[in-house]
């Protein structure tokens, strides 16, 4: 029997990570029937920040190599006309593809939702919202155009909360499931701590942005305090101006084996949110549930769905006086936290087993799958 072809494209190419959308796409590796293709589009100069990894069951592909791009923190204000012009040039960079050899696509949000145009009627389209384009990923209202159709197209919707879901017209809803985010629960970690002997360290993981000046405050009030940030958290003009600290330490973006015994060894976890449209519409991470898989206090700035963390001993402040207060106050107690949290529900195991339910009865119903 042929296989059944399954095709997923996501700015990044598939590594072991957090990301909803590797997990998706490990879960259709655990589909028998399914052979996974996963295409990085567009192929441009990001590519460079996250290194792709082997799976006997992926096939790693690329489309065309190209410096212009449709890249809205700078396209946003463009005129309509110009905007569709450069949609158009992004969209034939993938045009090495062909995407009639596949059963079923699977979009994820951003410019991915562009190759949406390439996608006949006949094929499986399943959307998998990480962020909404309108309300986070996008200001040019072209784009926001891109999504709703590729909603109103989509066989299936993933979502990552109740609110996303609700955001989605109602009309839609029946087909949108929500899967929260998960991670990756660690299985084999350095036993070597990266931190020199009795030292204070203290970490920030993560792609949102922090607060710079909140930052600034903790590392100039705590000199005996390391501070690590890993990730793109901070703009490089505030980075160059924390580097004359000698308790600031900036990583950057690291594999999951590499940032792992930060987040094992250190003594505190913290959250120094910028406050944005971002955080209005953040819970529970898979960050939060990293941290506390490892039993680590965390210390953070609000969040907007604050309900997901009901009963958990989160230290959550709302200044950076505040901030700097817990931070000295934690780090004296040098104790570690157990959160009453089903870690096993938030796995990433867990994640791909809703995941597969959904697609496997999706399959069924469109009888590529008895």
């Amino acid at each position: 029997m042929r296989k059944i072809k399954a095709l997923i494209v996501s700015q990044l190419p598939w590594s072991h990570s957090n990301r909803g959308i590797d997990i998706l796409t490990e879960a259709l590796t655990e589909i028998d029937e399914i052979e996974v293709h996963h295409l990085v589009f567009p192929h441009n100069f990001n590519f460079l920040t996250k290194v792709a990894e082997n799976h006997p069951r992926i096939k790693q592909l690329y489309a065309k190599k190209q410096y212009l791009f449709y890249y809205d923190k700078l396209m946003w204000w463009l005129p309509k006309s110009m905007t569709k012009l450069i949609i158009k040039h992004t969209i034939n960079s993938a045009k090495n593809i062909n995407f009639k050899d596949f059963d079923i696509i699977i979009l994820e949000s951003g410019n991915a939702t562009l190759l949406k145009k390439l996608i006949t009627e006949d094929k499986i389209l399943i959307y998998r919202q990480s962020d909404s384009m309108k309300e986070l990923l996008n200001k040019n209202p072209v784009l926001w155009e891109v999504e709703d159709e590729v909603i109103e197209r989509a066989d299936l919707i993933f979502v990552v909360s109740k609110y996303f879901k609700s955001r989605i017209p109602e009309k839609h809803r029946n087909k949108t499931i929500i899967v929260v985010n998960g991670f990756n629960i660690p299985k084999k970690i350095s036993a070597i701590s990266p931190f020199p002997k009795s030292s204070k360290n203290v970490v920030y993981l993560g792609y949102a942005p922090i607060d710079f000046g909140t930052v600034k405050f903790l590392v100039e009030n705590n000199p005996k305090v390391n501070f690590h940030i890993i990730g793109r958290g901070l703009k490089p003009i505030e980075i160059l101006k924390l580097r004359k600290f000698h308790n600031f330490k900036h990583h950057g973006i690291l594999n999951a084996q590499a940032y792992l015994p930060f987040m094992k060894y250190c003594d505190l976890f913290i959250v120094p949110y910028k406050e944005s449209h971002l955080t209005k519409v953040t819970g529970l991470t898979s960050k939060y549930l990293l941290a506390m898989y490892f039993k680590k206090p965390i210390i953070s700035y609000p969040v907007g769905f604050m309900e997901e963390f009901k009963g958990l001993p989160v230290h959550f402040v709302k200044t950076k006086e505040e901030f700097d207060k817990e931070l000295k106050r934690v780090l004296k107690e040098e104790k570690e936290v157990d959160y009453d949290i089903d870690f096993e529900y938030y796995s990433s195991e867990g994640r791909k087993r809703e995941y597969k339910d959904s697609i496997i009865k999706l399959l069924k119903e469109k009888r590529l799958l008895n």
